[in-house]
């Protein structure tokens, strides 16, 4: 049996956001809300996980390409960090990706179409030395 390691990638919040509280806040979507965007074996995918909710994190493209290559490598079971000025205030398990202009419109991410889909999000309030000294860094 081979052991696979998921993969660990930092997701920075908006800039404009407030608040720590409100990172998570405006990102959790039910799957019911999800559904007119998603194929239909995506969405019993999600459903078959009987998550109810998840949060949905997105990214554009990145001047170089670069974000999207890293959205690219993503996979289901890794995990998404999401920082703010300073800390990782949340960490989650990536259960899907989509790249979806229309449902990042709909959900006011704009330009923001690679999308992950997080479970099992849990907050954090973990400062960047503390996380580089456990990275050895």
């Amino acid at each position: 049996m081979t052991l696979v390691q998921p993969r660990v990638f930092i997701q920075h919040a908006a800039r404009e956001t407030k608040s720590a509280e409100r990172i998570l806040g405006d990102l959790v979507v039910s799957i019911e809300h999800l559904r007119p965007h998603l194929a239909k074996d995506e969405y019993d995918y999600l459903n078959e996980l009987n998550l109810g909710t998840v949060v949905m994190r997105g990214t554009d493209a990145g001047s170089d390409g670069g974000n999207e290559r890293t959205w690219a490598e993503m996979d289901l079971g890794d995990v998404a960090l999401i920082a703010w000025r300073g800390h990782i205030e949340a960490a989650g398990e990536i259960v899907m990706r989509k790249n979806s202009p229309a449902l990042a419109r709909a959900r006011n991410h704009g330009r923001y179409h690679f999308l992950c889909f997080l479970r099992n999000v849990q907050r954090l309030h973990v400062p960047y030395a503390r996380l580089n000294s456990v990275l050895g860094h």
